[in-house]
């Protein structure tokens, strides 16, 4: 390697990187040698095709940024070499990945926690002290001063993507937006916990027996930011892998636009898919009517995971439930699958708290008023399930209690509570067994130790029948599923409460008590 080149290869990387919403460039950079440097021509060379064309169509920026770093005109010529290996340019790469030391996924699967090729084993510890990346403050260090103030820059941007902003197609820049979703901004939960863990062997690149990785759930659960988190690790801390994260909506488009060309178009296409190391596609099940489409998937799935790359995919179902043929879906099952499920009470309390936090941090205007603790429990109480709603509802609450303080005012749960209504009209929210038992705990004055436990107090047994007949009246849960909530009480048990009710709201004898339930009934439908 002439060391010239090297030195100012290495030094353009730099430049590029202080610049926002650079991490793919640099990515794309990072999959590039320097071969040789003859006057004002620098020659580069990758064994990927995507990389190549992704840099061509930047190489103005580039070759601005090699001017500048050998102070005077440049060009820059890039070249493919399939015959060497892909070359390991110096990475800010983290080596290593912590394990979770208990798994547990529902079915008692243990996981594949296999290291492929030469790497060692990885050290087992609690999930709660794993490091999967470098800090954004390591990173920024490594970059240097000019890339911690563009950095700090970024970091002022909003943070959740719009619906249009993740539409990204293989050669795409990524969005600001896109750029902060990152495993340190995604709130865990057990609802989410192993999908997370999974999402993370992958972005190390240490475990094939995550291949493919499939997370599948219902829409604005956090999928999507799972996908990002993967692409935007390596990105950061292994560019020497070339990571692309697609749509099928847009994996078809391409698909289509590429047959409508000659053959050289139609190779280069597939090409492109092919010489990725990790390949993502988000909402997979969009596929299913697109036949050509999926044809053209299945090969390059085939060939990606038969040569060592890593697939992910995303769906609203699980691959079985998909609708596809059992010779497409058997391929998606052939890895790992995990569901991301709908947040409970306590990742609501954590999102919501989180999101507020998020926002006060930001400083901008509207977002100057406080919203107390009390509330915000409220506000994880009458939330829905969509965690990109409630991050937007965060966002109303915040700005209409900062509007009530210029009056002289604090804003209420019953504020919160009508901006919950406008967020999920009726019938757009799903009831859950916390939120229940948490009204009727609060309602009722019990405790949640004694509403499943086996006190039999007249006060406590009234309140755990209330709340097992809004259980059933509230939710899809069998009885059994019911009962195994209130301390593993029987299928008997719990018929024997909602006949309980049921006779109390027909015999109409206790006026207060059938208000109560009424009025529990009202708020949780809300």
């Amino acid at each position: 390697m002439d060391q010239d080149a090297f030195i100012l290869w290495d030094d353009t990387r730099r430049l590029i990187a202080r610049e926002p919403s650079s991490g793919r460039r640099v990515a794309m950079l990072g999959a590039c040698t320097p071969v040789s440097l003859e006057d004002d021509v620098l020659t580069v060379k990758t064994t990927s095709a995507y990389a190549k064309r992704s840099l061509d169509a930047e190489i103005d920026i580039i070759e601005g940024a090699l001017s500048e770093a050998a102070f005077g005109p440049m060009k820059l010529v890039i070249e493919i070499d399939r015959d060497e290996l892909r070359p390991i340019f110096p990475t800010l790469i983290t080596e290593g990945v912590a394990q979770d030391a208990e798994w547990f996924d529902g079915t008692g699967t243990t996981p594949p926690f296999t290291v492929v090729g030469e790497r060692e084993p990885a050290t087992v510890i609690p999930f709660e002290a794993s490091k999967t990346s470098i800090s954004e403050d390591e990173f920024r260090a490594q970059l240097g001063e000019d890339a911690r103030e563009s950095a700090k820059h970024q970091e002022q941007r909003v943070q959740e993507p719009s619906d249009k902003s993740r539409q990204n197609h293989l050669t795409s820049e990524v969005s600001d937006q896109d750029l902060k979703l990152t495993f340190e901004n995604f709130v865990e939960g057990a609802e989410n916990r192993i999908a997370l863990i999974a999402a993370k062997q992958v972005a190390n690149g240490n475990n094939s027996q995550y291949n493919p990785l499939f997370i599948y759930g219902e829409s604005g659960l956090g999928k999507t930011h799972l996908l990002m988190s993967i692409k935007n690790y390596i990105a950061k801390n292994d560019p020497s892998r070339t990571c692309a994260y697609i749509t099928a909506t847009d994996f078809i488009n391409d698909y289509t636009k590429a047959m409508m060309g000659d053959r050289s178009i139609i190779e280069e296409f597939t090409n492109d898919y092919r010489d990725v190391d990790v390949l993502i596609i988000d909402d997979i099940q969009h596929l299913k009517n697109a036949t050509n489409t999926v044809q053209f998937f299945f090969e390059t799935f085939n060939y990606l995971v038969s040569n060592g790359k890593q697939i992910v995919l995303a769906a609203d179902e699980p691959p079985a439930m998909l609708g596809m043929s059992e010779r497409i879906t058997s391929r998606m099952g052939s890895g790992y699958e995990t569901p991301i499920k709908a947040p409970e009470l306590e990742l609501k309390r954590n999102l919501i708290a989180t999101f507020y936090q998020r926002y006060k941090e930001e400083a901008l205007p509207g977002y100057e008023g406080t919203i107390p603790t009390p509330v915000l429990d409220v506000m994880a109480a009458s939330a829905g399930d969509n965690i990109r709603l409630i991050k937007s509802y965060v966002q109303n609450c915040l700005f209409l209690a900062t509007a009530v303080e210029k009056v002289g005012a604090t804003i209420t749960d019953e504020d919160v509570r009508a901006k919950a209504r406008e967020k999920w009209p009726h019938g757009q929210r799903r009831v859950t067994v916390e939120e229940i038992q948490h009204n009727v705990e609060q309602v009722m004055n019990v405790s949640h130790a004694d509403l499943i436990g086996t006190k039999r107090t007249r006060e406590i047994a009234q309140a755990r029948h209330v709340a097992i007949w809004l259980c059933h009246q509230l939710t899809d849960l069998t009885y059994a599923e019911i009962g195994a909530r209130f301390g593993g009480r029987s299928h008997t048990t719990v018929m024997h409460s909602f006949d309980y009710v049921n006779k109390l709201l027909s015999d109409r004898t206790d006026r207060a008590l059938i208000d109560t339930i009424q009025n529990l009934h009202r708020k949780l439908e809300m």
